[in-house]
């Protein structure tokens, strides 16, 4: 399950069950999130 959504729309900022309906023209307010460092492994024990 999605926690929030943003839709970038032609329409007015709405917000409708955790979906934020927002005009195009706010999407130049968004920022980059960082995550931090994600370390992966790949457990290929079962592989022949």
């Amino acid at each position: 399950m999605i926690p929030q959504a943003l839709v970038f729309c032609n329409e007015n900022v709405s917000i409708d069950n955790n979906v934020y309906y927002i005009p195009i023209y706010m999407v130049c307010f968004l920022k980059k999130e960082t995550l931090g460092d994600i370390k992966y492994t790949v457990d290929i024990k079962g592989i022949n």
